[in-house]
């Protein structure tokens, strides 16, 4: 019985069940530039809104600096209210304009190839009909909580031979209260879940992986594309601090394992949601 036990779990974690589909549309010499597009589109829309806040300031200050300067002073003062809804709602506005003009991007290239992107990137479960747990819902929650739990453990094991990581959102969320910060709790735990795996699990690590397998053997190309799209994910959160580098390194690549395992998207945007709204509770527990 033992022995029967430790083969499944080899075999589990060795020679897993791959349910993710290898047969992405667009390889990553196709999407290369669409990339670059996508990111530079990303900044675009990131800046759009501070850049349009600013204008409207020095507007108002042409127009007439003795209204301009009581509100200019207003909203750039720290411990006021107004300081934090506007801070807050440009952080917030930031984030879905410069992830929604990128995803918009790349989901057209799919489009141009008479694909949807909804089926073609998994967003959906339907990998996971009548495996373990019976419904569609248990199928994804406990593959959710088995991946949270896992990452847990790696941040614990990492923290114990690392210093803690510089973490600039959790100082930021640490001087917000109020509705500033349900709305940045509403980003951390929905809206960055949502576009951060559409972006770096959905295409990127779909692209990547089709791509490979051309040279290499499935399986390799397959832990290829999960190690690389996980740097890349680690990278583009620009922490340059090491263990926060390592952490989010080791996120990416739970996650996306979790996604090839699972072959439903909705997998690890659950686990993502999970553990950035776990943090964002801590942190407002600590300042409660």
């Amino acid at each position: 019985m033992f022995s029967q036990i430790f083969r499944w779990g080899a075999d589990f974690i060795v020679r897993p069940k791959v349910r993710l589909a290898a047969e992405f549309p667009l390889s990553l010499n196709k999407l290369g530039w669409a990339y670059i597009v996508s990111f530079l589109l990303f900044l675009l829309g990131s800046f759009i809104v501070p850049g349009v806040f600013l204008g409207l300031v020095w507007l108002l200050a042409k127009v007439d600096y003795r209204i301009a300067l009581p509100i200019f002073r207003l909203i750039a003062d720290e411990e006021g209210r107004l300081y934090q809804h506007v801070n807050m709602t440009i952080v917030v506005a930031s984030f879905l304009c410069g992830f929604g003009l990128q995803v918009k991007y790349l989901s057209r290239k799919l489009l141009a190839k008479d694909q949807s992107w909804r089926s073609i990137l998994s967003l959906n479960a339907d990998t996971l009909r009548g495996s373990w747990c019976g419904a569609t819902f248990w199928a994804v929650l406990w593959r959710a909580l088995g991946a949270f739990a896992l990452i847990k453990a790696l941040e614990m094991a990492v923290l114990l031979v690392l210093p803690p990581p510089v973490q600039p959102t959790a100082e930021l969320a640490k001087t917000l209260f109020g509705g500033s910060l349900l709305a940045f709790g509403l980003l951390a735990a929905i809206g960055a879940p949502v576009f951060e795996e559409i972006v770096y699990r959905g295409f990127f690590l779909n692209s990547l992986r089709s791509s490979l397998r051309a040279s290499w053997s499935p399986t390799l190309a397959d832990l290829g594309a999960v190690l690389f799209s996980a740097a890349v994910f680690s990278v583009a959160h620009f922490q340059f601090n090491p263990t926060t580098l390592l952490l989010l390194f080791l996120h990416g690549c739970v996650l996306g394992e979790l996604y090839r395992r699972s072959g439903s998207l909705y997998c690890p945007m659950l686990v993502h949601a999970m553990n950035n709204g776990l943090s964002v509770i801590l942190l407002a527990w600590g300042m409660g």
